[in-house]
C-alpha cells in the first residue's frame, strides 16, 4: 500500500517546526545556569556571615588582630597575647562544633555547603520565563535539554 497522497507518516518536514533555533535554547540554559550559581553563590555567603558573625565571635577575634600592623603583629608573637588570642579563636571553634576529646584542638576547616536553598530551581525557571517570555514548562524542558547537552560535551 503506496502512501501516494503525501498525508501522514514519516517524510522529511513532517512534524511541528521548532519555535527556538539552538542558539536561543543554548542562551536560555546559561542564563538559567547562571541564575542558579549566582542564587548558590548568595546562599553561600549568607550562610559564611550566619556563621562567622552570628553563631561565633570569630570575625570579632580575625578583626581585632587584623587591625595591628605587620611590625605589631611580629610583636604579638613574644607576647602573651598571641596565647589570649589563640585560646579564644580555640574555645570559639570547640562551641560550634563539637567533637570527642575536649583535649584535643578544633579542627581548622568548617564546611560550608554550596548548594542553593530548596526551591530555588522553581525560581530560576519563573524568572527566567519573565526574561524570555515564554512559559515556565518550556523554559524547564529547554533547562533539562540544555543540561544534557552540556553533560554530553
Amino acid at each position: 500500500m503506496t502512501n501516494s497522497n503525501r498525508h501522514g507518516g514519516k517524510r522529511k518536514g513532517a512534524g511541528r517546526k521548532p519555535n527556538l533555533t539552538l542558539h536561543q535554547e543554548i542562551v536560555i540554559g546559561q542564563t538559567c545556569e547562571r541564575l542558579l550559581e549566582s542564587a548558590a553563590l548568595r546562599a553561600f555567603n549568607r550562610r559564611k556571615r550566619d556563621l562567622f558573625e552570628n553563631q561565633t565571635e570569630l570575625s570579632y577575634h580575625w578583626k581585632s588582630v587584623n587591625k595591628l600592623t605587620l611590625d605589631r603583629r611580629g610583636e604579638l608573637i613574644k607576647t602573651e597575647l598571641l596565647q589570649y588570642y589563640e585560646d579564644n579563636i580555640e574555645a570559639e571553634l570547640k562551641l560550634f562544633q563539637p567533637y570527642k576529646a575536649m583535649d584535643q584542638r578544633a579542627p581548622r576547616l568548617l564546611r560550608i555547603s554550596k548548594r542553593p536553598p530548596k526551591g530555588t530551581r522553581g525560581k530560576v525557571i519563573a524568572r527566567a520565563s519573565k526574561i524570555f517570555k515564554l512559559k515556565p514548562s518550556q523554559i524547564d524542558n529547554i533547562w533539562q535539554k540544555y543540561r544534557r547537552l552540556a553533560k554530553s560535551i
